[in-house]
């Protein structure tokens, strides 16, 4: 019976962010939810940072939003559940390109109220992606020549006009990576050819 109940409610979820339904996403979060995504800040606390971050999400897209769950694991007992999965967010960004982008998700629910709310989130892509390019000056192109080179271990990232804007570009890998230490790419050591 529970695990029918966070189930809907994961369900409800997913619908109302495909429909851009603000108060239908946030229903699903406690007040005083601490969640852990891909854009920083590291952590938003409590339910109004959730909502800036669920807002700048919507904002950063155009057209309908793709989200399916996939994989959709749910372990319950007593006041708590905990769930994880696969999900494809899909569309296209306010800049014009398509996205594809598979996430993990993992969230503690709990009984509040009579109503499974979450009271924890994480959020993560792995960092073995392979990098795209598009549009590079000289110096962005060799650092993704190089990043490609080295193997499938680092996050898609497209690079267009990075480097007007900043002096080092940081990698940092996960726990997943067999790289032991982040890796750094210091403008300087690309400079010369």
């Amino acid at each position: 019976m529970t695990e029918a109940l966070v189930r809907q409610r994961v369900e409800d979820w997913a619908k109302a962010v495909r429909a851009r339904d603000i108060d239908g996403v946030l229903s699903l979060y406690a007040t005083n939810i601490v969640s852990f995504d891909l854009d920083p800040p590291l952590r938003y606390a409590g339910a109004d940072n959730k909502r800036r971050a669920w807002q700048e999400f919507f904002a950063a897209r155009t057209g309908p939003i793709g989200y399916e769950v996939h994989e959709l694991d749910v372990t319950a007992e007593g006041e708590l559940a905990f769930v994880h999965s696969l999900n494809l967010v899909s569309g296209t960004l306010a800049n014009g390109h398509t996205s594809d982008l598979w996430v993990r998700w993992t969230a503690c629910f709990r009984r509040i109220n009579g109503v499974w709310l979450v009271v924890h989130d994480h959020v993560s892509v792995p960092a073995r992606f392979i990098v795209q390019v598009h549009g590079l000056n000289p110096i962005a192109e060799r650092i993704a020549k190089i990043t490609a080179e080295a193997g499938n271990q680092f996050q898609s990232i497209f690079f267009r006009d990075l480097f007007a804007h900043f002096r080092e570009l940081r990698f940092v890998a996960d726990h997943d990576s067999e790289m032991p230490h982040p890796v750094r790419f210091h403008l300087m050591d690309f400079e010369d050819g």
